[in-house]
């Protein structure tokens, strides 16, 4: 998981802001007072919307898993309705309906385009999308399709709003005036404005990924460091093992998982060990609600091909006389860190024993 500091972001946004709001206003050779303040009010009203759906950002660089997301419709929204009475279940159902209502009334108000009832669903369709796709990839949040209903809804619900306001004659042609406040540079400097913001986006995001990850050569150079002697390394598909030793002759596995850019992030543990001849030891770390991974290092002078579970084999790479492996297996399988067994290029078992 990699934490996004939040405010170089906001300070970029702002600063763009204002940039884009002074070379608009330039170019359009008047400002337009009333149009100005509506469009810095929904400036405002995206921040709070950006801040309340995604911060704190924490992305997940590995563990992604599309299977925990809501694709039932209207199940959760049920759910919610039978249980008012708990604790934040009327907040989150209003939450949800009213966060982007402002949203139709604010782009009709803007912009004479969005005054068609289709044009400002499907807007709001799809900008309630991009917040659940986007949301796919924080830490502690889901795609839910009843969010992406009941957002739409309010989107809908708003625009409803700004029909009756237009009703009334004098606030009918005030809404006018700040539509017809629109100029076409306007639109060249919004794409500007959009393309710094994703910029310093992305470049926050690659400095948090150098500053929160490591590659293999900064990992085995601060060995010497942590008085660690190098053993073996071995790369177990996407994870990286270390084994080293200590000036006490204590043995330790360091485990790293790949997780872009050649780099990698520590998994939450290590481990001490001190393998005799053909002895194995079996570690795990859960991987999401549903799988564990169970990392292998054994230790034999035994040409070992393969670690086995079952019917399941998975390869094994070798330094010297450590041999290493790696398997991912259902959480339900109990039984898997006393039943994998080392076997040789014929299949036949090694039996090599489990540490104790």
């Amino acid at each position: 998981m990699i934490s996004i500091n939040s405010e170089p972001i906001f300070f970029i946004i702002v600063v763009a802001w204002v940039i884009y709001r002074i070379l608009a206003t330039k170019r359009a050779g008047s400002l337009h007072l009333l149009r100005e303040i509506v469009i810095n009010f929904f400036f405002l009203y995206a921040c709070i919307v950006f801040s309340y759906t995604f911060l704190p950002i924490d992305i997940v660089l590995y563990g992604f898993n599309p299977n925990d997301a809501n694709l039932v419709p209207l199940v959760q929204t049920i759910r919610f309705l039978q249980n008012l009475d708990y604790p934040g279940v009327v907040r989150n159902l209003l939450g949800n309906l009213v966060l982007l209502a402002p949203l139709g009334i604010f782009l009709p108000l803007l912009f004479r385009k969005f005054r068609k009832f289709s044009v400002i669903l499907g807007t709001g369709f799809l900008v309630t999308l991009g917040i659940e796709v986007f949301q796919l990839l924080l830490s502690f949040r889901v795609f839910d399709i009843d969010d992406l209903i009941i957002n739409t809804i309010g989107v809908a619900l708003g625009y409803g709003v700004f029909k009756l306001i237009y009703l009334i004659p004098p606030l009918r042609r005030a809404i006018d005036s700040v539509a017809d406040g629109e100029t076409p540079a306007a639109g060249r400097y919004s794409f500007l404005f959009a393309a710094v913001v994703l910029a310093g986006f992305l470049a926050i995001f690659y400095l948090s990924i150098l500053g929160s990850t490591e590659t293999e050569k900064m990992i085995l150079e601060k060995l010497p460091q942590q008085e660690q002697q190098l053993i073996a390394t071995s790369q177990v598909g996407e994870f990286l093992l270390v084994f080293s030793e200590a000036p006490d002759g204590a043995k330790n596995a360091f485990y790293f998982r790949q997780v872009i850019f050649n780099r990698y992030t520590p998994i939450s543990w290590n481990m001490n060990l001190d393998l005799q001849e053909n002895e194995y030891v079996i570690s795990g770390t859960a991987f999401n609600g549903k799988e564990m991974d169970y990392f292998a290092i054994a230790r034999s002078n035994q040409m070992v091909a393969a670690m086995t579970f079952g019917n399941s084999q998975f390869p094994v790479t070798s330094s010297g006389e450590y041999h290493f492996s790696y398997a991912r297996l259902p959480l339900a399988q109990t039984d898997a860190y006393f039943s994998f067994h080392f076997v040789d290029a014929a299949g036949n078992d090694l039996r090599l024993s489990q540490d104790s």
